[in-house]
């Protein structure tokens, strides 16, 4: 059982919470934002009240992908995220991240393997 905060909460966002979303992140991602969120499914993830951090699912080049913000740079939070996510997540589902090595190795653990000297990590069956 993943050791995640108890209050950590993943959730499709709620009408208006895109804006809270775009505000806190939009300057940290620039161009990396999606450009039209209607056609991505967004997640808060939440420590309790706090948003922390989004996760988003979206087609890309023909694959659906799971994109995680800062929450990545802590291990629990991102090993909560993908439990939490887990069932909605197909067999085919890749995810594109921007992981540090810790979080590398933490992918290992749920199957995704790195696609060579890229960003993008896809489940491996």
């Amino acid at each position: 059982m993943a050791k995640y905060p108890k209050d950590l909460i993943v959730r499709p966002l709620e009408a208006g919470e895109w804006d809270l979303i775009e505000k806190t992140y939009v300057s940290e991602f620039g161009n990396g934002m999606p450009h039209n969120p209607a056609q991505s499914t967004f997640y808060g993830v939440f420590l309790g009240e706090q948003l922390v951090g989004f996760a988003h699912l979206e087609k890309l080049f023909h694959l659906n992908a799971v994109f995680l913000n800062e929450v990545h740079r802590n291990r629990n939070i991102v090993e909560g995220v993908f439990d939490i996510l887990d069932s909605e997540i197909p067999d085919n589902f890749p995810a594109v991240i921007f992981p540090d090595k810790d979080v590398k190795k933490l992918l290992g653990k749920y199957g995704f393997v790195s696609l060579g000297n890229t960003d993008l990590w896809r489940k491996e069956y």
